[in-house]
């Protein structure tokens, strides 16, 4: 096993990653350059939940990733809070948060 591969975050990782993420953008307090790593942040969580959502070229999706995925999801209504700030997000994340609208 290499060093350098990047380990897998769960789904529930992902998630609360992802919640942490949300209140530091839609803070009104927020700086630039933390907002900048937000928004960082905020695409890989998007990323890897695509990817667990998708699967890649090689790989099929995991229904147990996927259950846990959504299931974390509806728990956390992650959903709901991006959908009532949709407008203050970059137009990158907007897609990707329509295309995992789709999926679920």
């Amino acid at each position: 096993m290499s060093i350098f591969k990047k380990a897998h975050k769960s789904p529930a990782d992902i998630v609360k990653s992802l919640k942490s993420v949300l209140h530091v953008l839609f803070e009104q307090q927020t700086s630039g350059r933390k907002m900048d790593k937000a928004f960082e942040d905020l695409m890989k969580n998007l990323a890897s939940m695509k990817l667990i959502m998708c699967g890649t070229d090689q790989h099929e999706p995991q229904s147990e990733l996927v259950a846990q995925l959504s299931q974390e999801l509806y728990k956390s209504e992650i959903i709901d809070i991006i959908l009532k700030n949709l407008s203050r997000i970059y137009f990158e994340v907007v897609n990707y948060v329509c295309m995992l609208y789709m999926y679920l």
